[in-house]
């Protein structure tokens, strides 16, 4: 006969970010719903307890940062007419290839594996500053 074990509640605490919900699912983060209602996720640099978290949340680790993505069109709306009509005249392999690919996939992302060489591309031919993806990925 199997017995199940029905772990214990968790049992909230305060921290100075507000009030620890848990310790997410596989137990290394601090949980946190803040006075604003947001609910935020701090990496434990320990085991999390209520005796850790202040140490642990004062100087929490830099998190990854999402890669950034927009629809193509999107993308192509928000170029301007110099930026539009160079990318869409260029004859480099590497640029058109870039560009069909973005309209198959309807999404240019950071993620794409060919994005860094076409990022490149565009910037060293003059067609998009490399600077200018900041803008043109914005949510």
């Amino acid at each position: 006969m199997s017995h199940e074990i029905t772990p214990a509640p968790f049992e909230a605490y305060s921290s100075s970010l507000g009030l620890v919900l848990d310790h997410g699912d596989d137990g290394t983060i601090y949980r946190i719903s803040t006075p604003s209602g947001q609910v935020i996720g701090i990496r434990a640099k320990t085991t999390p307890s209520a005796a850790n978290v202040e140490a642990d949340i004062a100087n929490p680790p830099a998190s990854p940062v999402a890669p950034r993505s927009q629809s193509a069109r999107t993308v192509l709306s928000r170029l301007t007419d110099t930026e539009y009509t160079a990318l869409h005249t260029s004859s480099h392999i590497g640029i058109q290839r870039g560009l069909e690919a973005a309209r198959i996939e309807g999404l240019i992302s950071e993620s794409d594996p060919d994005f860094p060489a076409f990022r490149a591309g565009c910037d060293a031919l003059g067609i998009i500053a490399s600077s200018r993806w900041h803008d043109l990925l914005a949510p």
